[in-house]
């Protein structure tokens, strides 16, 4: 079945780790839809948030590099260029990919997403918060 757009939002978050700066996800994401039409990362995000083994994480990243190399022969005279992304986000996901992947002994659901994604973000505020009450203690 098809994700609802919240259920989208929830797994997509452009070319990029999740720990990538926004500014920095959404310029590799623009770089990437003027040559990338089928590739589509929301896929292979998906793919990495449901997880479960290596087995599928290889796949996932093999299904990508396999759509960004078709993409190649619509890329006109960027082909070359094309043809190096496609290797070059490739191997960025196969070398540092394995800290977005969920390993497990089974899928996640999307209601296991969602609970997963609220506790990131309840970690991401009390880290902030943490460093700003250090920062705030230290000056005086």
């Amino acid at each position: 079945s098809s994700l609802t757009t919240d259920e989208k939002k929830l797994v997509c978050n452009g070319i990029g780790p999740d720990w990538f700066p926004v500014m920095l996800t959404n310029l590799l994401t623009r770089v990437g839809s003027f040559f990338f039409k089928e590739a589509s990362w929301c896929h292979h995000d998906f793919g990495y948030s449901i997880g479960y083994t290596k087995e599928h994480r290889a796949l996932y990243d093999r299904l990508f590099l396999e759509a960004m190399l078709r993409d190649t022969s619509d890329a006109n005279g960027y082909r070359p260029l094309a043809f190096v992304m496609s290797y070059f986000f490739y191997y960025c996901v196969r070398l540092m990919g394995s800290h977005s992947f969920h390993y497990g002994n089974r899928y996640l659901t999307v209601d296991e997403l969602k609970e997963k994604k609220k506790r990131a973000i309840a970690l991401f505020f009390y880290l902030l918060n943490s460093v700003t009450k250090t920062r705030v203690a230290n000056i005086y």
